[in-house]
Formats: C-alpha cells, structure tokens, sequence
C-alpha cells in the first residue's frame, strides 16, 4: 500500500450485473479532503508496473459504508453510500472487509 492510500488491494466490484476482480486503491486527493478517490486496476502487477488505472471515480456525498451485506451468492460485501452513487465491493472474507471498512472510517473522521 502506498503512503496516502486508505486502502488497497484485490477486490470484487459490482459492474452492472456482474462482479469484476479488479485491484482496488482508495486514497484522499488530500489530506483534508472528504471524499475518496478510488482507482481501478485490472491486477496488482498492472499497478506495480504503473501503467494508468482503467478507471477513476471520485467518491463525493459519502453518506455512509455499510459492511456485511450479502447479494446473490456474494457474501462480505462492503456498500460505499453517497448521495449520487452506491458502490458496492466484495472481499474475500469478513476480517478484510472489515479492515477496509474501518480504514475508510478513519479516513473520513468516523472513528
């Protein structure tokens, strides 16, 4: 993970329908910021060689993070709630959710 990232590493995102495995890094634009900058990566080594993110969203309005929730088979699903968007990113198992979900708290002055 690097220096202002909240959070990074493999996770499920929810695209339409399906659920893509994509490396996920969240980070603040700044350190005041309160609103998360999340950069979609196809894999950890697309990262590593820095090559652009396939994707970029800011994550404005975040009124709240909702950890726990299961869809469609999918279980430990952490739902990111703004006011214009809710994205929705599965992890592997709950202690990882969890982190993540705690590191985004603290992030935005939470905890």
């Amino acid at each position: 993970m690097t220096d202002s990232a909240v959070a990074e590493g493999q996770v499920k995102l929810r695209d339409g329908k399906k659920w893509k495995s994509r490396w996920l890094v969240l980070r603040k634009p700044s350190p005041v910021a309160d609103c998360l900058l999340m950069l979609v990566f196809k894999d950890k080594s697309e990262k590593s060689k820095g090559q652009k993110e396939r994707s970029s969203v800011t994550l404005e309005d975040i009124c709240g993070l909702d950890p726990g929730l299961s869809l469609e088979g999918v279980n430990h699903i952490l739902a990111i709630i703004c006011l214009g968007q809710t994205v929705l990113l599965a992890f592997e198992n709950k202690d990882t959710m969890s982190a993540w979900d705690m590191r985004m708290r603290y992030s935005l002055g939470e905890v």
